[in-house]
């Protein structure tokens, strides 16, 4: 049977074809003219990131006129009120900043959001972090993710006067739920902050393995250290290796340093030197950590040929950035004369610059460089401090000096009690020198009870440690108890 339209339903027909035609062709024009202004706008931020400001102002300004974009609107209103690619023209910065703040008025989300940014950084704007914040929780409202990560700054910088760990906290998690990684990542920050009152391993666990899950180099790296030191989580030096190694992938340089050790030292996977060597060249363009250890591998030929002039140059680096362990190594070549003339000026300096930094080994030597005037004018009072400086730092070695220093009596006066005290402490940590020393104390009824039960306990340990002088100690002290 045959079907027969009337011309009416053609008509129709032809109408609905027309009409869904035009609408696919808005939608299609849509797609291009939006995928056309990102493009715009990430041509010009590529050139207002490499200084070609004069480029990227015309672009901006030729997105803001056709497309009224409230981004380009904040660049115009910084590019003006700072003369960046057009003169300095206070008036027109005014001008796009009110454009801003009028659609923020009605409550475009975006626009609450910049107008957050702008008070916040001063930018276009006198700063204000009280309108900072009205305009960041306008937006906050609307569910804008940047505007609840940035409330959570506020508060967890202090911005307002004091830190407010809860609120940070409030606000970062609101971010993270809606997906934001750097707030997952500031969540886990502060749970993991002793300080914060907030602590809980668990849930900084949970939002660093969000945020890792999806490729956040930050909280790869954060997870990586988590297992490696077993903070709120089982030690576990695999998971640590393959959490240092996704974020290290993404070039994230704390990442690459972290690795680099993990094959140094064997820890976690097989010891490799050469890829050591080369992660902590990734690393050291912009890590000063890095710097320091890519200087050890070429001062101990570790992956590579010895090479001091190279060590010397990655050592200047990381010591110049303040690394106090680097600032001890360039020390130690100058006082030692690795590879170079000594100049024990250079290595005094260098190590008393660690020591102010905290690093007990730099102290040692700086107390070294006193006792003997070497550098430095000879100064047997500051010499005691720096090694006592050391000693309560910890450092073994300065322990076992202190004890010396107060048994004999010569650099500073004797004081049997003070001498057992350290080398009591420096035994401890299985300093055989101190262990024989001790011995001698507990035999000899130095500054402490005499003890032959303990003092024969001593000299084993030393001799357990290869200390050879514990032996003929040990004889004597035999011969004292009658023993064979």
């Amino acid at each position: 049977m045959k079907i027969v339209f009337s011309s009416n339903t053609k008509i129709k027909r032809i109408c609905l074809y027309f009409l869904f035609s035009f609408l696919f062709l808005e939608f299609f024009l849509s797609c291009v003219s939006k995928n056309n202004l990102e493009q715009q706008m990430s041509e010009a931020q590529k050139y207002y990131a490499e200084g070609e400001f004069s480029k990227s102002f015309e672009i901006y300004k030729k997105i803001a006129d056709r497309e009224s974009k409230i981004e380009a609107y904040q660049m115009l209103c910084h590019m003006y009120g700072q003369g960046l690619g057009i003169e300095k023209d206070p008036e027109r910065a005014v001008f796009y900043f009110n454009k801003i703040k009028d659609a923020a008025i009605q409550n475009s989300a975006e626009a609450q959001h910049i107008l957050g940014i702008m008070y916040e950084n001063g930018d276009g704007t006198e700063k204000n972090i009280e309108e900072a914040l009205f305009w960041h929780l306008k937006a906050a409202e609307s569910g804008n993710a940047e505007s609840q990560s940035n409330i959570a700054s506020i508060y967890y910088t202090g911005a307002l006067g004091t830190r407010n760990f809860a609120e940070a906290l409030k606000w970062y998690e609101e971010a993270a739920k809606n997906g934001d990684l750097n707030s997952q990542y500031m969540a886990a920050s502060i749970y993991l902050d002793g300080n914060s009152g907030l602590q809980n391993y668990e849930e900084a666990v949970k939002w660093n393995m969000q945020a890792a899950d999806r490729g956040y180099a930050p909280a790869q790296y954060e997870l990586g250290r988590m297992y490696f030191e077993g903070e709120g989580i089982e030690r576990d030096y695999k998971s640590a290796f393959s959490w240092y190694e996704k974020a290290a992938q993404q070039d994230y340089a704390a990442a690459q340093n972290e690795l680099g050790i993990m094959y140094l030292n064997g820890t976690g996977t097989e010891q490799d030197y050469k890829e050591a060597l080369k992660l902590f060249q990734k690393s050291a363009g912009v890590n000063p950590r890095a710097q320091n250890n890519l200087g050890w591998m070429y001062e101990n030929g570790l992956g590579t040929d010895k090479d001091f002039k190279e060590a010397e140059k990655w050592y200047v680096k990381a010591a110049e950035a303040g690394i106090a362990e680097a600032q001890y190594n360039l020390g130690n070549l100058y006082y030692f004369g690795d590879g170079m003339e000594k100049n024990h000026k250079e290595a005094f300096r260098l190590y008393k610059m660690a020591a102010q930094r905290g690093n007990a080994y730099a102290m040692y030597r700086t107390g070294a460089m006193y006792e003997n005037g070497e550098g430095i004018m000879q100064d047997y009072e500051i010499a005691v401090n720096f090694y006592l400086d050391a000693a309560e730092n910890g450092y073994a070695a300065a322990q076992n000096k202190l004890g010396d220093i107060y048994l004999k009596g010569e650099i500073a006066p004797q004081d049997y009690e003070e001498s057992f005290k350290w080398f009591s402490e420096s035994a401890k940590q299985g300093n055989a020198a101190a262990q024989n020393s001790l011995g001698i104390m507990y035999m000899n009824g130095y500054g402490t009870v005499r003890d032959y039960q303990a003092a024969e306990k001593c000299f084993q340990e030393a001799l357990d440690n290869n200390y050879s002088e514990a032996r003929a100690n040990m004889e004597l002290l035999k011969r004292k108890t009658g023993k064979r």
